[in-house]
């Protein structure tokens, strides 16, 4: 193959990158987030399809260039190490423990998943909303910890508009426990964890024996479930929200790294722990 054909296989997903990238940032604004991976990747496949248009046609093409065969052989090792950790990771993602509506669940921890600077939930926490009101609906005697403290450039702590949200959807506000602290899933659902115990007035350790659901998006809810299982959660069931068929790439891929830097932070440190 020749230089000037080849340099096309770069220019390809170069351009899909870009232009996916753009398409995430179009739907969903953001001043910095996952999605410039995409344009990274870009412009990564955009230089070496430069390199390639830059130099003589007539040469032929070489993958590798004139790597040797030693660091040909770990790069190739390395990706497939990659692929087999992402497919395994990938895998316990996808099958996370789902409630099937039948639990004697008292409460729901709903878990935010962002707001705009104009104080309004992102598409994925709507729909986090919407799906938990709709179980609350069905299940009358439950009662909701709207889960999501102040981010940096947020008006106001998330858990605020959650609440308000399934207010609008018609959950009565004596149904609605607010927790405006946590910053990300692990302090989620230790303080989620605290709030239910004081309401039940029980302690911590006989509220975590108790069944909970946990409504996330479908990407996020079996790492979520494995971090509530760390901190002494005995039986979660999982409500999952539908993920945007243009953020479905992005969210999973994402995950697949969040998931990974869970289990070495597991490996590490042990931790999350159990509360008790």
């Amino acid at each position: 193959m020749k230089n000037r054909t080849a340099s096309f296989v770069f220019i390809i997903p170069a351009a899909w990158s870009a232009g996916y990238f753009v398409a995430l940032e179009i739907a969903s604004p953001s001043f910095f987030s996952f999605s410039f991976v995409w344009l990274f990747v870009g412009i990564i496949f955009f230089l070496r399809f430069l390199s390639i248009r830059g130099k003589n046609g007539d040469e032929d093409f070489v993958p590798f260039g004139r790597l040797s065969s030693a660091v040909r052989l770990i790069i190739i090792a390395a990706a497939a190490i990659f692929v087999l950790t992402a497919s395994v990771n990938l895998y316990f993602i996808c099958t996370p423990a789902v409630s099937g509506g039948t639990e004697q669940i008292q409460y729901v921890i709903l878990l935010g998943g962002g707001i705009t600077r104009e104080g309004k939930l992102v598409s994925a926490a709507e729909r986090r909303a919407l799906k938990t009101a709709e179980y609350m609906k069905a299940h009358p005697d439950v009662k909701a910890v709207v889960s999501g403290g102040k981010g940096p450039f947020a008006p106001c702590a998330e858990s605020l508009v959650l609440a308000s949200e399934l207010e609008r959807h018609g959950v009565a506000a004596d149904r609605i426990i607010q927790e405006d602290e946590a910053r990300d899933t692990i302090q989620n659902l230790s303080y989620s964890a605290r709030l239910m115990a004081q309401d039940s007035g029980t302690d911590i350790r006989e509220s975590l024996s108790k069944p909970v659901a946990v409504v996330t998006s479908d990407f996020h809810l079996a790492r979520a479930e494995r971090i509530a299982r760390r901190l002494g959660y005995k039986a979660v069931y999982g409500i999952p929200a539908g993920t945007p068929r243009l953020f479905i790439l992005n969210s999973y891929a994402r995950e697949i790294l969040a998931y990974c830097k869970l289990n070495i932070r597991i490996l590490l440190t042990h931790k999350p722990a159990e509360m008790y």
